[in-house]
């Protein structure tokens, strides 16, 4: 049986937040994470697509979900230098108490 939409969304979001805290943690190397980014970062714009042909009630939801995931690119791709998103700057400030 195939996967709600929904949760293909959240699925791939934890994904790339996955990647995002290993690097941040250290426990993977700038270019492997990048790498790995760079495959979840394809599938980005189908997930957005995604979310837009879900009923309203669901899109704002998911939106919030994709805009976590692409900050995560984006810490990545910027080897930290960008803000970490929400969740994975929550993480960082648990770790570092």
């Amino acid at each position: 049986m195939p996967e709600d939409p929904d949760v293909t969304i959240h699925r791939f979001s934890q994904d790339v937040f996955g990647v995002a805290r290993d690097f941040a943690q250290g426990k993977l190397p700038a270019a492997e994470a990048q790498q790995r980014m760079d495959v979840l970062r394809e599938q980005f714009p189908a997930m957005a697509a995604l979310a837009e042909s879900l009923p309203e009630e669901l899109q704002e939801d998911l939106k919030n979900v994709l805009s976590e995931a692409s900050m995560d690119l984006s810490y990545v791709d910027s080897e930290g230098a960008l803000p970490a998103s929400r969740r994975l700057g929550r993480l960082l400030r648990e770790q570092a108490e």
